[in-house]
């Protein structure tokens, strides 16, 4: 038996948004090359991780190419291949599930598992020598485990290869990203005290092959394509090979991005730079990296992290920048996008960062001068929580600007409200 694993294709994700377009097709370019590569393979069954698509930005023609794309797998394969995935945080919420535009009573082929699991229903497939089943993504799926484990159990007996499905990130595996809540995650302890012979978690955007704990099987496949700039890849597909005893071969086949995205740093080391100094060590880093595109014809985003000292307006980087890579950009086509991500300290700047637990009285205490307004403002900062949790980066733990421009936008909003009121 062969099964395709992959996950967090995000069809439809149009980040950073200055070129949303150009990287709605990169997503579309990986996930034809995956579907391609399970063809080739002659894969007998196909798993997904979830986040199939991207429910924030997608048009109804990522639903239709996506459908078209799973109708040619399984047309080039035959008609009992079956395609197997669980609902991700970007595909939509229980209620509002984008995988509904997927899922028809036509397309037998395709399944979602997990929603039903969190409703305590037993819920899996059996057949062809798989027992697959799953959870869908929940932001306190905690909390939930103990209430699902007995359903869990229960779908998952029954004969052949047990695979269980989940979209969160797992405890005492995965490299949990800084500031996500413990209530969102997996234990790992807890998956062991399953039946499972394989786990394939999505989620967690980087690939991690094939390992064993205990007696249960571990796959992470990644995602398919760089989902923020900071994602360093490689990016790709497993193909498992299963034979009678349930011994698993893993292969990893990686995907040709259709951008190629370079990450580097302009650091200081400590010294204090003026800012003009930054600007031409960025500089330095963009031509270096469009030599490099020219010589192998390809389109690609440079993103910048500046790190270091200065005893200027930190802030002030960003015109500065963004006024002299305009133009650099429009005389090189072959550089997309150019990103600046701006870590620069200033000098005399002390932060003082109260813990964890005083943070909703040290809000409080912020915020007071504003008055009735804090209400507003507390709203705020609890859609910033959100958003960084369901969108920060893997690696940062941060949004991206232009995620972060929705909010200073409210901010400045909130600030203009104040004004006025006590003029």
């Amino acid at each position: 038996m062969r099964i395709g694993v992959f996950s967090d294709t995000h069809v439809g994700r149009k980040i950073p948004l200055a070129i949303g377009d150009l990287r709605r097709a990169a997503y579309r370019h990986a996930f034809t090359q995956a579907i391609d590569i399970f063809i080739k393979e002659d894969v007998d069954f196909v798993i997904h991780g979830g986040d199939l698509m991207e429910r924030g930005s997608m048009k109804p023609e990522d639903a239709y190419f996506v459908k078209e794309e799973l109708q040619r797998l399984v047309d080039q394969l035959e008609p009992k291949t079956r395609i197997f995935t669980v609902r991700g945080n970007h595909d939509g919420s229980l209620a509002n599930n984008i995988l509904d535009y997927i899922s028809h009573p036509i397309a037998k082929y395709f399944k979602v598992l997990g929603d039903q699991t969190l409703q305590g229903k037993e819920e899996k497939y059996g057949g062809r020598g798989v027992v697959v089943a799953g959870l869908g993504y929940h932001p306190f799926i905690r909390r939930n485990l103990e209430e699902t484990k007995k359903v869990i159990q229960k779908s998952l007996k029954g004969r052949g290869l047990r695979i269980f499905i989940v979209h969160n990130f797992v405890e005492a595996y995965h490299k949990i990203p800084p500031g996500t809540p413990q209530h969102s995650t997996i234990p790992l302890s807890f998956l062991k005290s399953l039946p499972i012979d394989l786990l394939v978690c999505g989620h967690f955007h980087e690939n991690i092959g094939l390992s064993k704990n205990g007696d249960t099987l571990l796959l992470t496949p990644g995602a398919t394509e760089a989902i923020n700039l900071a994602d360093k890849g490689p990016f790709g597909v497993h193909t498992l090979d299963i034979d009678s005893n349930k011994v698993i071969e893993d292969r990893f086949v990686e995907l040709n991005p259709l951008h190629h995205i370079e990450n580097v740093k302009v650091d200081s080391r400590g010294a204090i730079k003026p800012l003009q100094w930054y600007v031409k060590e960025g500089l330095l880093k963009a031509e270096a990296y469009t030599q490099q595109l020219e010589e192998t014809g390809k389109e690609g985003i440079l993103r910048v992290v500046v790190k270091g000292r200065t005893n200027e307006n930190r802030l002030d980087l960003d015109w500065m920048v963004d006024k002299k890579m305009m133009k650099y950009v429009q005389e090189h086509p072959l550089l997309i996008y150019f990103d600046l991500v701006n870590n620069l300290e200033e000098i005399g700047e002390v932060l003082h960062t109260p813990p964890i637990s005083q943070r909703k009285d040290y809000l409080k205490e912020a915020f007071s001068p504003i008055g009735e307004l804090i209400t507003d403002a507390f709203s705020i900062i609890e859609e910033v929580d959100m958003a960084l949790e369901e969108e920060g980066s893997q690696r940062t733990g941060l949004l991206m600007s232009s995620k972060r421009d929705e909010y200073v936008k409210k901010w400045l909003k909130l600030l203009d409200r104040l004004e006025v009121k006590e003029k």
